[in-house]
């Protein structure tokens, strides 16, 4: 009878619990694997982040190879006791990011439910241009657009159209970014569209505040001249 080959938990690999179904994966000795309560997820640590304020280590570092790379979790990582897990397979092949803003932001941010947001991989749109989503659960799922392959050199020719000569542009060199510079991109735009977000979010607040200071003056004022008529 043949055997199967035990299938084990590798790096960047999380598995998604199941009830019914899913592949089974073995945890290998020496491993220490971790399980995230609020995605239902459990994956391979290497370090996890600092206890933050709210008592969670919410960060679970994944590759040492590449040691900024994290998958978030917001009720924290916590030891997985088991020998292996069964689920369903997901490579962790998303974008990190930090917020890193003033406190107001970061407040107004939280308020949407905006805490730890990732970026998707930018998926082919067309031959020039990808699409990536920057997503939270139950917070924020934007589309975020790049522009991957561009003309970095143009060719210009004249040509005759009715006896006339007329400029035409060709393009001589194309130019695709690289991963890293693909990777800035999509980061530099997610944290412009957060900026923008929070400016809204702080906006909203604004009035209500403004209003009560204004009714405040307007009682002072008020009361101000009544005792001046008395």
């Amino acid at each position: 009878m043949e055997t199967k080959e035990k299938k084990y938990l590798t790096v960047g690999v999380f598995v998604l619990l199941v009830l019914t179904g899913g592949i089974t994966y073995y945890i290998a000795e020496g491993d220490t694997a971790f399980y995230c309560e609020d995605t239902n997820l459990v994956g391979l640590c290497w370090k996890l982040s600092q206890i933050n304020d709210a008592g969670f280590q919410t960060r679970c570092y994944y590759n040492e190879s590449a040691p900024t790379r994290y998958k978030n979790c917001k009720t924290g990582w916590i030891p997985y006791e088991g020998l292996n897990v069964t689920g369903n397979s997901i490579n962790d092949t998303g974008i990190w990011i930090d917020i890193e803003f003033e406190i107001n932001k970061v407040t107004a941010l939280k308020n949407k439910g905006i805490t730890y947001p990732e970026l998707t991989q930018c998926i082919k749109i067309d031959n020039f241009t990808c699409e990536a989503r920057i997503y939270e659960r139950e917070g924020i799922n934007k589309p975020i657009v790049v522009k991957y392959k561009f003309c970095e050199k143009y060719a210009e020719r004249f040509e005759e159209v009715n006896n006339t000569n007329v400029q035409t542009s060709e393009c001589e060199i194309w130019k695709t970014i690289t991963q890293k510079e693909l990777e800035e991109e999509l980061r530099s735009k997610a944290i412009d569209l957060l900026d923008k977000i929070a400016i809204i979010e702080m906006k909203r607040q604004q009035p209500k505040e403004d209003g009560m200071l204004t009714d405040t003056i307007k009682i002072n004022i008020t009361e101000d001249k009544w005792h001046r008529l008395k």
